[in-house]
């Protein structure tokens, strides 16, 4: 269905099918117009495909078909639509990328809800020079001008601005949809127009259940990542709960109440209906009745006001229905929702932050996570939303979960244990950790653990390999690039596209034609010129194909791009016999290693992924070795967490769970390494070197492989030790 043959369909089916429905937006003075999806798919089921594979026109192919309505003067109506088949609903978890550009309808939960903020849609211009105005709209984060005026000024001053509210909330899916201890999927959704204002907002309220239709859209994780965030961006939500207050009840019903209301025994029916399955406990269930129907909210003589809310702390033996009555009343109650503990945290249970955690982007410092999100030393304990992948212990095996906050505490007082092979974990002291003893696998307070306990530690072989994007470890201030031939393609289209021709493209861009025409294609362009080009464009510089980069000096150069087995290896060697130089515009990597055969190797490997010619170099007296001098390639390895001197050293986290961080830990060893043979004992891989972060980071990444490996300190002298000072 072409766009103008769909205005005509919408035309007819709001004259004819839903004349009264229109009339009545009209009459009332509303904002929308809500249509039933499967009306409208009975008076024309190409409308409704129409919609579901091209949203954007369908929508806007609706708004333009009401104006035709002989009703309609100049009223702005929108169209939304509700009630879809039961077959095109998606469960959160099963959104993927084939659903982006596409309308849908969703359920869930709502978790949370934004304030409601203004937003502007469109502005009105004017030029400083001249006076001219200009109407733009804004379909992006930022407040964008137009580029340039007739008159050849390029400042413009904001004079009108359109407006609209708009409210982002989550919704999580409905425990029904989830299969036994399976976490929660959530979707963000935007809300606009007559969707956030305060009679509607009554029913946008977290914990209410609601279907929702929109258009599910991508926006980037963050700045030039690949990897992208889906939403929704609303048309309609429809509760399908309401609140206690907006309950409309039928004579019949008030009728009945009102008889109940009269029962001398009605607190006793109601507390036998909660849970019938389960005998007796008719106190408790007294107490659950009240804190349903709430307490009375009371402002005392002295002006102390308290809340009518009512809490209950259920304690008993295994076994006695605890938590089948709690599950009967999460049921009942509009709001209910049934919690198992161990979803929640602890108050003041922590460890210090230093201490690395397996997450689905790698082993992360968590102290480096809290100071993301909570960047201040707070005096009380602080919780901020955070949700990341963690593998978590429960019912005696590790499966992944989500997280929902992530805490930062105040200072506490902590204790240390350390294991024979040198692992660490310093907590407070309340802080719970799984140890096994006489009865399998149990809790034990860090407290509490003596020496000679053993101590859980998680089986990370199955792990989910992934490799970073390697664009986001370079920077560039100076380079000069050359294009591939595709990239240099999509440019000169892009400008097409915009603004018509190359010509008027050049003339708009300032840019000269020479550049437009042949400069995008066969010269190198310096990176400032490049960055405002694809600005301009809405373009972001990971997506171009890049043949060559140029330094001031005139030198030519190229960078990897992934992170593959033989530059994983360069890497491990660089961190093991390597060491870095960067300052202003000069930067150095150097390799140094007695083995000339390894330095071959890591020669071929330089040339091959920077187009780097270098030599092999020796002074008398001195350990042979490798320079490259760039800054842009010094300041990759710096990104990845190379540093000199190397005592704070540490790999990025993302890498030490990646595809190739074998060949990462085989450089480290190769520089770094030895094989220790002894006639009375075993013969053992030894790995030094002076950074406790890395020696954690390696520890962790051997055991991804099933590699155990003990970690120890050895002093000046040459003798060996554990930390707790035992040799």
């Amino acid at each position: 269905m072409e766009y103008g043959e769909a205005v005509s369909e919408f035309e007819e089916f709001f004259s004819e099918a839903y004349y009264e429905e229109v009339a009545k937006t009209v009459k009332e003075g509303e904002e929308s117009v809500l249509v039933d999806f499967q009306e409208m798919d009975i008076f024309n089921p190409e409308l409704g495909d129409y919609l579901r594979e091209k949203p954007n026109s369908a929508t806007n192919a609706a708004e333009e078909g009401i104006l035709g309505v002989d009703i309609i003067s100049d009223e702005e109506l929108t169209v939304r639509f509700t009630h879809m088949p039961e077959e095109d609903f998606v469960l959160l978890k099963n959104l993927r990328s084939q659903h982006i550009g596409k309308f849908i309808p969703v359920k869930g939960m709502i978790k949370r809800a934004s304030q409601v903020k203004p937003e502007v849609v469109s502005a009105i211009f004017e030029c400083s020079q001249c006076g001219d105005r200009y109407e733009k709209e804004q379909d992006s984060s930022e407040l964008k001008s137009p580029y340039k005026c007739d008159c050849g000024s390029r400042k413009f001053e904001v004079e009108e601005k359109k407006m609209t509210d708009t409210q982002n909330i989550v919704v999580e899916e409905d425990p029904e949809s989830r299969a036994g201890s399976e976490q929660p999927e959530t979707l963000s959704v935007r809300l606009k127009g007559d969707l956030v204002d305060p009679n509607f907002q009554k029913k946008v309220v977290p914990g209410n259940k609601a279907e929702i239709t929109g258009i599910v859209r991508e926006e980037p994780l963050k700045k030039k990542s690949k990897k992208y965030n889906i939403y929704m961006d609303g048309n309609y939500l429809e509760p399908t709960e309401q609140e206690f207050e907006e309950l409309e009840l039928g004579d019949e019903e008030i009728k009945d109440i009102k008889e109940l209301a009269q029962n001398p025994e009605i607190f006793d029916k109601i507390a036998r209906s909660i849970a019938p399955s389960i005998y007796g406990h008719h106190q408790i269930k007294k107490a659950i009745a009240l804190q349903m129907f709430g307490g009375v909210k009371k402002t005392r003589e002295d002006g102390v006001k308290s809340r009518g809310d009512i809490h209950i702390l259920l304690i008993g033996e295994p076994g006695t229905g605890k938590s089948q009555v709690l599950k009967f009343t999460g049921q009942i109650a509009p709001k209910g929702r049934y919690v198992v503990g161990k979803s929640s945290t602890g108050a003041g249970l922590c460890v210090t932050g230093d201490t690395l955690i397996h997450t689905e982007e790698g082993f992360r410092e968590i102290g480096k996570i809290g100071k993301e999100n909570i960047s201040f030393s707070p005096e009380l304990e602080t919780a901020k939303e955070y949700e990341i992948k963690l593998p978590t212990f429960s019912d005696g095996e590790i499966s992944e979960s989500n997280s929902s906050l992530v805490w930062r505490m105040p200072e506490k007082n902590c204790i240390r244990a350390e294991t024979v092979y040198g692992k660490e974990i310093e907590a407070s002291e309340d802080t719970d950790i799984l140890t096994c003893g006489e009865n399998g696998l149990e809790w034990k307070k860090i407290d509490d653990i003596e020496e000679g306990d053993f101590i859980a530690s998680p089986d990370y072989t199955e792990i989910d390999r992934k490799s970073p994007d390697i664009e986001k470890y370079y920077r560039f201030e100076n380079e000069k690039f050359k294009l591939g031939q595709k990239s240099s393609k999509e440019l000169r289209d892009e400008m097409k596209e915009k603004h018509g021709d190359l010509r008027t493209a050049a003339e708009e861009l300032d840019l000269s034609e020479d550049f437009v025409y042949s400069g995008i294609r066969k010269r190198f362009i310096p990176y400032p010129r490049l960055k405002y080009l694809l600005k301009e464009l809405n373009m972001e510089f990971d997506q171009l194909e890049i043949d060559s980069i140029m330094l001031q000096n005139g030198e030519e150069f190229t960078l990897p791009k992934e992170f593959d087995r033989e530059l994983m290896y360069l890497i491990g060697m660089v961190f093991g016999d390597g060491n870095i130089y960067v300052k202003e515009n000069r930067g150095l990597v150097r390799i140094s290693n007695s083995d000339r055969d390894l330095l071959k190797k890591c020669q071929n490997i330089i040339e091959k992924k920077f187009s780097k010619k270098i030599q092999i170099e020796e002074q008398e007296d001195r350990i042979p070795y490798l320079r490259i001098h760039s800054k842009t390639i010094a300041e990759f390895f710096q990104n990845l967490g190379m540093q000199t001197p190397k005592e704070g050293l540490k790999l990025d986290f993302e890498l030490t769970i990646s595809r190739n961080a074998d060949k990462f830990l085989q450089g480290l060893l190769d520089a770094d390494g030895s094989v220790v043979s002894r006639d009375n004992g075993s013969d053992s891989v030894q790995y030094s070197t002076i950074s406790h972060k890395l020696a954690d980071q390696v520890q962790l990444m051997l055991e991804t492989y099933g590699i155990k490996s003990r970690k120890r300190t050895r002093d000046r002298r040459g003798v060996e030790k554990l930390e707790n000072g035992h040799e």
